[in-house]
């Protein structure tokens, strides 16, 4: 109706800064609702208003960002991010790396949003070196809680704060498809943290796994036993020749498993890591005897 009145679906917002403002496609696409996308991307002019950027950034890439601060129907925007990718809407790339929206997603948390938009397409094929360093990113946000906000106001961390058992079946399923898609489960890092030193001894995935971190020894345990499932090897050595069972055992001292009013805790955690890397490793001299 207001469209019949002269409305246009390509005015933007007004406002006192400089910039293209949002039109109705972007706000739609930053809230989540996929009626009004359906709508306007029936429209003729779809293409360049799927093109069209606000702040630099174009419909796609709102959709990840409205995701932590307005709404996260996870199913409503991977229809959006569909939907826009078949209208023309890719990622920024660097074939070298990965798109910052990917890397975003990866890095603070918001797994969920970063499958969405691999398998839709968005991004142009992701080469080897973006696959590994994308996985470094889950892997270690699960290790290091600081680490994962390092844009210490991103809006994922409220959405997830009562949602644990949300975040860790959708960081799962990431790992699972980073390494599907070619990551090698088997990498190693230089370092700790966002400044990777060469200086400094290799981290494995599952040495970044075995710690518990913020989401607690039972995601810990799951995290693990995925790796291992797709092929990380507990036996691998780091640079200074110590394996993950080595990282579990400095884990656990550092964090007061081992003290006496602590049994509960090794019981918990440490025995079970103990035994499930124990026992892939025993698989593993088996299947190659």
């Amino acid at each position: 109706m207001l469209e019949r009145r002269g409305a246009s679906l390509d005015d933007t917002c007004v406002g006192p800064s400089p910039g293209r403002k949002p039109s109705a496609l972007h706000q739609a696409a930053y809230i989540g609702n996929r009626d009004i996308v359906d709508y306007i991307l029936e429209l003729p002019g779809a293409e360049e208003r799927v093109k069209a950027t606000v702040y630099a950034r174009t419909a796609l890439e709102l959709v990840y960002a409205g995701s932590g601060s307005i709404s996260h129907d996870r199913e409503a925007r991977a229809y959006i991010i569909r939907r826009l990718v078949e209208f023309g809407a890719r990622l920024e790339y660097d074939p070298s790396a990965d798109s910052l929206v990917l890397f975003r997603a990866c890095r603070c948390g918001a797994f969920g949003i970063a499958v969405d938009l691999i398998k839709s397409g968005a991004c142009p094929e992701i080469v080897p070196k973006a696959l590994h360093t994308l996985l470094y990113h889950v892997v270690y946000s699960h290790h290091n809680f600081d680490y994962m906000r390092s844009a210490r106001y991103d809006p994922h961390d409220a959405f997830y704060a009562d949602k644990p058992d949300v975040r860790q079946r959708e960081r799962l399923e990431l790992v699972r498809l980073l390494i599907e898609m070619g990551a090698n489960p088997n990498a190693q890092w230089a370092g700790e943290g966002p400044r990777l030193r060469a200086s400094c001894a290799t981290q494995t995935s599952l040495m970044l796994a075995v710690c518990p971190g913020t989401l607690g020894r039972p995601a810990a345990l799951e995290m693990v036993q995925l790796l291992v499932e797709l092929g990380s090897d507990p036996q691998a050595t780091n640079t200074n020749g110590m394996t993950v069972l080595h990282a579990l055992i400095g884990t656990a001292t550092i964090s007061d498993e081992f003290i006496p009013r602590a049994t509960s805790g090794v019981s918990s955690y440490v025995a079970p890591m103990l035994d499930m890397l124990s026992s892939s490793a025993w698989d593993k001299e088996q299947s190659v005897s």
